[in-house]
């Protein structure tokens, strides 16, 4: 699904029209722009300048909108005002404020059918469906493409419809209503042939072979790719997602030869066309399929640039995935330092990427909730003027009207336990998501706790073999020599610690505030010990990271173990005492 997704957002930003043509046909029309006297073609420029950018820079795109929209209401061109609030509101959508996107596209719908322009209707529609399928209300998003559709068919404008299509292709895919999404692609990739346009019908292969993968069909999905690439498309970013596509296929079916030699293709033309997100995302799957090869050694160099681009383009989710490759190399080449360094960078960079999705999602609740309270709103405005109709009928109609009041009352109350249900759901919703946010920065907690305990642990094992092995070869070196080693044997010795519990148990303590009392009122006479590995057992240790810890064996730990049991009156075998202690 990450890589359907990834496609998707690839195929919106790059699939119409290379880069450079893009610059290129700015240019023009900015030569255009300055000589043009007539208000209305002035406006009309803008309004493409700006449709221009939307794939450059959003912060342009919407630059030249705003000046179209000021221009065109100061003459009342309505025609250019439609045309600049739709480039707003693909600004508002591309940038996630999907609130803003909402409010503006609803009132270029009233506009655009205020003068019966069909054709800026059409747009409207469309946009409304993807704000729609943004927020994840796929089912109304359908309603509107389907609107869309009809007008395109009205207007014969077999672009828009093909567009159309494609977005309810989109939207079954997002549900995984396959079946339904390659209809959509067939019928829009038949209109396409016909038009001739290449590049729109690449894209729908592209979206076909992405399917056939979510379905697990590798073969198909394979050999519809290498359609695409045999096609000798000009489009380079088209070429570079479908390299990328097959790469990701490849690794899937274990072909890594493949894999890698696709990926190795793919940044090569990201490098071209300047797709640095694309070639980010290229390097960290193909650094990782290395990894899984036992190759780690010659990809670090890639991990650290990953994670520095990642990091000052602020994408938390490569970020996070390259500190956690780089967090498993150094550990394996013992450099517990920067290991620990990185592990800190990956959870770091993990609750941010948890955070804007959980900002997101809460977004997302919010504003459905409004959509459907706004049409409960008109519904409940469409019975009050109902039930001003049939008061007026009461003076000739008692009988009936009492009748027909009780309905509507009973109705209403209907609806308005309804609506009360909805918000339950929602705010159950709410709090759910702030539950799991809550679950996950204790279980970040949890480990981090027992991450400094095992490293402390480590370290110790380490100092603890070197000076051993130190004293056991002492007798072959001069005595000079000898003193000199045998004092760094006393140094090393001395920097040996002691796994600090308190180091251990005030985080503990802070995270579990009632976990020692719950413990003394079911045995009081538990020793320190036996609360300790409480404890330990509380934040998910095995008995080896116990027995690491506790400088004891695996075998005393369990031991340990069976005894607690008891002091804890756990006489049912089916409890195990990790899931009684869970739930203290």
């Amino acid at each position: 699904m990450k890589r359907l997704c990834l496609i998707f957002f690839l195929a919106g930003m790059f699939g119409l029209a290379d880069l450079q043509c893009q610059t290129h046909e700015i240019d023009s029309l900015k030569q255009l722009l300055y000589p043009a006297l007539n208000q209305q073609k002035r406006i009309d420029l803008l309004n493409q300048l700006s449709y221009q950018w939307m794939n450059i820079n959003f912060d342009s795109a919407k630059r030249y909108a705003n000046e179209a929209y000021q221009k065109a209401v100061a003459i009342g061109h309505v025609p250019g005002q439609i045309k600049a609030i739709l480039r707003q509101c693909s600004y508002y959508l591309f940038t996630g404020d999907n609130r803003t996107a909402l409010g503006l596209i609803k009132r270029s719908e009233l506009l655009a059918d205020k003068i019966g322009n069909n054709e800026l209707l059409t747009s409207a529609y469309m946009i409304h469906g993807d704000i729609l399928t943004n927020i994840s209300m796929y089912e109304m998003a359908i309603k509107y493409y389907f609107l869309a559709l009809d007008l395109s068919e009205v207007t014969k404008n077999y672009e828009k419809k093909n567009l159309c299509l494609n977005r309810m292709g989109i939207v079954n895919s997002k549900t995984k209503n396959f079946d339904k999404a390659l209809e959509c692609y067939q019928k829009a990739l038949k209109q396409v042939s016909l038009l001739k346009n290449t590049d729109e019908e690449f894209w729908l292969m592209n979206n076909i072979a992405t399917i056939y993968s979510e379905q697990k069909k590798d073969k198909k999905a394979l050999e519809m790719y290498q359609k695409i690439l045999a096609a000798h498309s000009q489009n380079k970013q088209l070429k570079a997602s479908v390299l990328y596509n097959i790469a990701s296929t490849c690794a899937s079916i274990g072909d890594t030869n493949k894999a890698i030699s696709y990926y190795e293709k793919a940044y090569n033309l990201c490098e071209e066309t300047g797709n640095v997100f694309l070639r980010t995302k290229v390097l960290l799957d193909q650094c990782a399929l290395l990894i899984d090869q036992k190759k780690s050694s010659i990809v670090k160099e890639d991990l650290v640039n990953i994670f520095s681009a990642s990091v000052i383009s602020s994408w938390p989710d490569l970020a996070a995935n390259s500190a956690k490759l780089l967090s498993a190399f150094y550990e394996k080449q013992h450099d517990l330092k920067q290991s620990l360094r990185y592990l800190s960078e990956y959870i770091k960079y993990s609750e941010i990427q948890e955070s804007k999705e959980n900002a997101r999602k809460i977004a997302e609740i919010q504003l459905r909730y409004d959509l459907e309270k706004e049409a409960l709103d008109i519904a409940a405005k469409s019975h009050r003027k109902s039930i001003l109709i049939v008061f007026i009928l009461i003076i000739s109609l008692v009988c009936v009207c009492y009748i027909l009041t009780l309905l509507v009352h009973f109705k209403t109350r209907a609806e308005k336990g309804v609506l009360r249900q909805k918000n339950l759901e929602l705010e159950q919703e709410r709090l759910k998501l702030e539950h799991q946010n809550m679950v996950n920065k204790l279980e970040l907690s949890n480990k981090e706790v027992v991450s400094n305990a095992i490293l402390l642990s480590k370290k110790n094992d380490l100092l603890s073999s070197v000076t051993e092995k130190l004293s056991q070869i002492s007798d072959q070196f001069t005595k000079p020599n000898k003193d000199i080693i045998g004092n760094f044997v006393k140094e090393l010795q001395q920097s040996i610690e002691e796994p600090d519990w308190e180091s251990i148990e005030k985080p503990f303590n802070q995270i579990y505030e009632s976990f020692y009392k719950n413990l003394d009122v079911i045995n009081p006479n538990l020793t320190t010990n036996d609360k300790r590995l409480c404890a330990y057992i509380k934040l998910k240790m095995r008995s080896k990271e116990i027995a690491r810890i506790t400088s004891s064996t695996p075998r005393s730990v369990e031991i340990a173990r069976y005894r607690l049991r008891k002091k804890l009156g756990i006489t049912d075998p089916l409890v195990s005492l990790n899931g009684f202690l869970e739930h203290l």
